[in-house]
């Protein structure tokens, strides 16, 4: 039933704001893993997996919902997601799945960015204006750092993405909800892939385990 409703709220969050869920994922996941008697004191690469698989899903649904809104932004959609891609697989293989990568860290993090939202929440946003396009530089270097925060905390990536398009580009609501999207299933897609795949030890005994990837939870 929390794993039930974790995921409606996700998908909730993900469709209205465009941050894709894994803010709320990230909160409620490491309880379930206790809950489930996983070792949650060492299983922070877990959480941010499972996590960014429920972002992959209720990302990719508000996309397929805007189809058609997206065919207009998809080339500056790009341009944020091509470095996300990148960074974040780099970052999952050498920094949260290292044995380096603690709990600790992993909560640090999340309180954190958590803060950060709630700063820009209080921000009072420039009017937006849609004669300015994202361009190559600097843009692909937020879509790098966006990319780098999905990978370390498990959200996605939307809360760099959001605040910097309206704030700084100055970009409307809804597009910069449609782009932060597809940044978010791109590179959530891709690092679900790859945790997929690797090779780590099997903490669900009782249950089927794909890499990183835990079925029954996701």
């Amino acid at each position: 039933g929390v794993l039930i409703l974790t995921g409606f709220v996700g998908g909730l969050i993900a469709g209205l704001l465009g941050l894709g869920g894994g803010i709320f994922y990230i909160v409620v996941l490491p309880y379930v893993f206790r809950w489930y008697g996983l070792a949650v004191d060492d299983s922070s690469a877990y959480v941010i997996s499972n996590s960014l698989f429920g972002i992959t899903i209720a990302s990719g649904i508000s996309i397929f919902t805007d189809i058609k809104k997206l065919k207009l932004y998809l080339n500056e959609s790009l341009i944020l997601a091509v470095p996300a891609v990148f960074i974040s697989l780099f970052a999952t293989k050498y920094i949260v799945q290292s044995s380096k990568y603690s709990f600790d860290t992993f909560n640090m993090l999340v309180i954190g960015f958590l803060l950060f939202i709630l700063f820009q929440m209080r921000i009072k946003r420039p009017d937006p204006d849609s004669s300015i396009s994202l361009r190559l530089f600097p843009t692909s270097f937020y879509g790098a750092a966006s990319g780098f925060v999905s990978a370390l905390s498990g959200l996605g990536g939307g809360i760099i993405i959001i605040p910097l398009l309206q704030i700084i580009f100055k970009q409307k609501v809804n597009k910069a909800k449609l782009i932060s999207l597809v940044v978010i299933f791109l590179s959530s897609l891709t690092m679900t892939i790859f945790n997929m795949v690797s090779q780590t030890e099997k903490i669900a005994s009782h249950s089927i385990q794909w890499g990183y990837i835990l079925p029954f939870i996701v």
